[in-house]
């Protein structure tokens, strides 16, 4: 195995303490910081805009389940009131 050396992982070696890596270091934690809350704010856009597209499938799937009960309701008031229809739908299936 090789032996470790100073330029072997150089990112996360400790700089000299200057006053020149010092302004560095401050720059690099601006650049984090701002790169941190704009990422965080991407997220929170992310966030709600999934929130409104579900509450949108959510509403839709309501109305989807009021319209089966309607036409169920329909079906068995027709099913009621003139027996079996079925001949009588496949006969005029090609007028609709």
């Amino acid at each position: 195995a090789p032996l470790p050396t100073a330029t072997a992982n150089m990112s996360s070696a400790r700089p000299f303490p200057t006053r020149q890596n010092l302004q560095i270091m401050k720059l690099k934690l601006v650049g984090a910081k701002k790169g941190h809350s704009l990422l965080k704010k991407k997220a929170d856009a992310l966030t709600m805009r999934l929130r409104a597209l579900l509450t949108t499938i959510l509403k839709a799937k309501e109305a989807m389940g009021k319209a089966f009960k309607d036409g169920n309701f329909a079906m068995a008031e027709v099913k009621y009131a003139a027996g079996d229809i079925k001949s009588a739908i496949i006969e005029s299936g090609g007028t609709a």
